[in-house]
């Protein structure tokens, strides 16, 4: 299955198409669609826009996974212990989820009930969000819901199939992931650069730590800014959380750093620095190969491995589980009178309905006894009949019965469904006196060759029955592998039956 990523950027939405098989990761199509900065807060116009060009590249039906615009979002990780839990894995319910949320909108400054939360239980995220258990990490993201609801109008205004709807920071690590997943240290850091911002993200053993936005002005040197932003995000979480620098750091940036530059973050850093290449890990096949620059895709492409169930850690702000729903008053009293108006109607209806159905029943009544003196006659003829026919000949009861009863018949002497069929049955009334034509020939598919034999032997057996023999060769077919072999058997109908 493909599914796509689609991120929206600051001036432009870009798309990709990706598939799997098996461990490969196939980019196949891709699409960048500019945008001004008016038409930037109009996602009618956009969702237009992108589905006219989605149904140009023929990507209209494929599933979607879009990022939400950088603006306010948030992302706090809790553990186990935070919560007080027992240690193990504890099963959630909506008692935690709301716990967890609670605790989250205590550290937000702004206002709080105007966020969509999420959250993310660890590697359990993969199998079904009802029926999850806490191991160690919980991750909470939350958004503003205009952001969401601009989303869900694009997605809308553009025939588009959601299928989620991830932070961008989120996607723009996990677009890196084949870079840094293998990595066997327990804290690294994975950093995404663009003109204007640079997305920091803390990993260890258990998934994302942290995850800060670095923000500078395009004419700013992009090196010099993260020479003095990332240490200032290292002694954050050192101070407030107890955690030690980083071991390792992976760096993917539009501004391509020349050896002065990374030599220099390196000694400032006191850490390795390792340059990511942008699509590593995915196949990049047709069009896609000429990206010029793939590094603008690293959103789209962990977007879309959102789809694909392959990123390490994701959001889904679509079927969040902290969605904020304002509670109202609530009074039974309609409520009630609605009930009581309603058993009192439905039982008059009823009571309606009864009396007509007795008044039907009663007339049925009327019409059987009417009917019982006919009804008796042909009893009597049925019993009549049954005691003459198996006096008369076969070719005088040509009926549609009789050929049923000769099909019945032979169906009985039939071996098993699973071993043969009839393919063809013919039926023929009269046939001239020392003719070798059959009066009754069948067709049968078969497994086995012996079945013939068998029903050759059943036929000449049977009180209707008599001469049957194998007409024509067996055939074989070796494209039928289960009843490869064809056989045709004759036989002619015995005249008189035995009384019974």
């Amino acid at each position: 299955m493909s599914i796509l990523g689609i991120d929206i950027a600051d001036n432009s939405i870009k798309v990709v198409s990706m598939k799997r098989r098996g461990s490969r990761y196939i980019l196949d199509r891709l699409l960048e669609l500019p945008f001004s900065l008016e038409q930037s807060t109009e996602p009618i116009l956009l969702g237009r826009m992108l589905g006219e060009a989605l149904q140009e590249k023929g990507l209209q039906n494929q599933p979607a996974v879009m990022t939400l615009p950088h603006r306010l979002c948030f992302i706090k990780r809790f553990s186990a212990g935070d919560l007080d839990l027992p240690k193990g894995k504890t099963h959630i319910n909506r008692n935690i989820v709301e716990r967890i949320i609670s605790l989250s909108r205590q550290t937000i400054a702004g206002p709080s009930n105007e966020l969509t939360f999420d959250l993310w239980f660890g590697a359990a995220k993969i199998n079904n969000r009802l029926e999850q258990n806490i191991d160690d990490t919980i991750l909470v993201g939350a958004v503003r819901d205009s952001v969401v609801t601009f989303c869900r109008d694009l997605a809308t205004a553009g025939g588009i199939k959601l299928h989620s709807l991830e932070l961008r920071s989120v996607a723009s690590i996990n677009g890196l992931l084949f870079n840094w997943k293998k990595d066997p240290r327990n804290n690294i850091a994975v950093v995404y650069c663009e003109s204007s911002r640079a997305y920091v993200a803390i990993m260890d053993g258990h998934g994302l730590v942290a995850l800060q936005t670095i923000h500078f002005d395009q004419n700013d040197n992009v090196f010099s800014a993260l020479h003095d932003q990332i240490p200032r995000i290292f002694n954050t979480l050192k101070l407030h959380h107890g955690r030690p620098k980083p071991e390792h750091l992976y760096l993917t940036s539009h501004q391509e750093p020349n050896e002065e530059s990374l030599a220099v973050l390196q000694q400032k850093l006191s850490m390795p620095v390792t340059l990511c290449k942008a699509g590593a890990g995915i196949r990049f096949a047709g069009a896609s190969e000429k990206i010029p620059n793939k590094v603008d895709y690293v959103p789209a492409i962990g977007a879309a491995l959102d789809g694909l169930s392959s990123s390490v850690v994701w959001f889904d702000f679509l079927h969040p589980h902290g969605r904020h729903i304002e509670k109202k008053k609530f009074s039974w009293t309609p409520l009630i009178a609605a009930v009581v108006t309603l058993i009192l109607v439905g039982g008059g209806l009823w009571l309606s309905i009864l009396d007509q159905k007795m008044a039907h029943l009663r007339q049925l009544k009327g019409q059987i006894s009417q009917l019982e003196p006919e009804l008796n006659n042909i009893m009597q003829s049925k019993q009549t009949w049954e005691l003459f026919s198996s006096y008369l000949p076969a070719e005088m009861n040509g009926s549609r019965v009789e050929y049923l009863r000769i099909l019945y018949e032979i169906n009985q002497l039939m071996p098993e469904t699973r071993d043969a069929f009839i393919a063809n049955l013919t039926l023929t009334q009269s046939i001239p006196p020392g003719s070798d034509n059959k009066q009754v020939v069948v067709t049968v598919r078969a497994n086995q060759a012996e079945l013939g034999t068998q029903l050759i032997n059943d036929l000449n057996q049977s009180s209707r029955f008599q001469d049957a023999a194998q007409i024509g060769p067996r055939t074989r077919d070796e494209n039928d592998t289960l009843y490869p072999l064809s056989f045709s058997v004759g036989c002619n109908l015995k005249t008189t039956r035995s009384k019974p």
